[in-house]
């Protein structure tokens, strides 16, 4: 049998405060980012301007990537001085042929310009709803279906859907820990 060594990873927390400015007044989404951050900075303010992505509301496929760039490019515009990283998280459909998935991509783009994303694990829109899913928006279909009351805000639907065991806010959380990849000290000079 093949024994796998688990390497201890020495896990050091950047002190340097830094600022943040996230494209939305979403509370999920606010506190996905911060308990990201707070992995690998110690001293970090978020600042939430509330952006517009420019797609549709139920964004498919590419879309999902162009209504976070968005919101950063919108970001962007506002000129705030002395922002370390302009942060913005999208959801959406990804097709894998005839199946939909739904997932959230957290993007990042630094003050150089660096840009990463990371994306949530997924779960699949059963194949009788994705018709009106596109029509009306994975919220709107859950609330309906479920018979719930904004089941896409907060915790999100995911969290109706797995029994309280995830939701929005950790798929947020976990696709801005997985864009912070190429930010982190040891990854910069090898995986930026």
């Amino acid at each position: 049998m093949n024994e796998v060594k688990e390497e201890k990873i020495n896990k050091i927390k950047i002190t340097k405060h830094i600022k943040i400015l996230i494209g939305s007044n979403n509370k999920a989404k606010i506190e996905g980012a911060k308990l990201a951050f707070e992995k690998y900075f110690s001293d970090f303010e978020i600042i939430s301007k509330d952006i517009s992505s420019g797609v549709s509301a139920q964004p498919i496929n590419e879309e999902i990537l162009l209504g976070a760039r968005n919101r950063i490019k919108g970001l962007k515009e506002l000129n705030i001085n002395n922002i370390d990283f302009y942060i913005s998280s999208e959801a959406g459909l990804i097709s894998i042929g005839d199946l939909y998935v739904n997932i959230n991509m957290g993007v990042i783009e630094d003050i150089n310009g660096h840009e990463s994303i990371g994306t949530s694990q997924g779960y699949m829109i059963p194949k009788n709803k994705i018709e009106l899913v596109k029509e009306k928006t994975l919220g709107v279909v859950l609330d309906e279906t479920f018979n719930g009351i904004n089941l896409n805000r907060n915790k999100g639907g995911i969290n109706y859907l797995t029994l309280g065991e995830v939701n929005r806010i950790q798929l947020v959380r976990d696709s801005f820990i997985l864009a912070l990849v190429p930010f982190l000290e040891q990854n910069q000079k090898i995986w930026k």
